[in-house]
């Protein structure tokens, strides 16, 4: 958000918003759904809820480069309590479950021939059906702060599907703990939608290549805490 903010004031332009993963509240900030600080504080009580997890049923991630989307879901259908978390792009997947699952995934997805499997730093299964047992506290959290609709619009990692009404919004908050990211069909959504740029605004350029990944015709810019616009 900081840099979001320093982008705005140095004369930045956007005219859609769009998030992956727990970028999403970042999004709903520069968008004008929520203020910053109540942004902030929404981001510490799910934290807080996400370390409760993770201490009483620890889960994991992981990340696998180079088996087609078909590989990974097979490898998730054989292994109890594994799931495909995010479709990232071509050949990018992440998968999540329980510890074993997990580890038990990589290894087959090395044998099937990944170019690359690395262990993520959660100790929760993001984005999958075993996050459902919290969807009720976070619930409760955030009717403790006040959400508008977007000022600007804001497309979500559903394939790219846009967030309009506050009651919307606030679900998929909810749902997207234990839904998975498609990140991919985000970005070819607003591709044929006609969106030509894409700025990723932040300190990592994890989008920008995953939107390369994914089309390289696609123009990309990259604004972090020491670049400029």
């Amino acid at each position: 958000m900081i840099c979001f903010d320093r982008y705005r004031r140095e004369g930045g332009r956007w005219e859609i918003i769009t998030e992956h993963s727990m970028g999403i509240y970042a999004a709903l900030a520069a968008a004008g759904s929520v203020t910053f600080e109540d942004g902030l504080e929404m981001v510490k009580g799910i934290g807080l809820i996400l370390e409760e997890m993770g201490s009483k049923r620890p889960g994991a991630m992981a990340a696998i480069i180079g088996l087609d989307r078909d590989d990974v879901q097979r490898i998730c259908q054989e292994i109890d309590d594994l799931y495909v978390a995010n479709l990232n792009g071509s050949q990018h997947f992440v998968i999540s479950g329980k510890v074993v699952a997990v580890n038990d995934g990589m290894e087959l997805a090395l044998k099937r021939g990944a170019i690359s499997v690395q262990r993520l730093t959660f100790n929760v299964p993001l984005h999958s059906p075993l996050m459902e047992p919290i969807k009720e506290q976070v619930r409760h959290l955030l009717n403790d702060f006040r959400i508008s609709a977007p000022q600007i619009p804001l497309i979500s990692h559903w394939g790219g599907q846009p967030l309009r009404d506050p009651a919307e919004i606030r679900e998929f908050l909810v749902q997207q703990l234990y839904r998975p990211v498609d990140w991919e069909g985000c970005v070819r959504s607003l591709i044929a939608d006609g969106v030509k740029c894409f700025v990723e605004v932040g300190a990592s350029d994890t989008l920008t290549k995953l939107i390369r990944w994914i089309d390289r015709e696609a123009k990309t810019l990259l604004y972090g805490v020491t670049d400029d616009p």
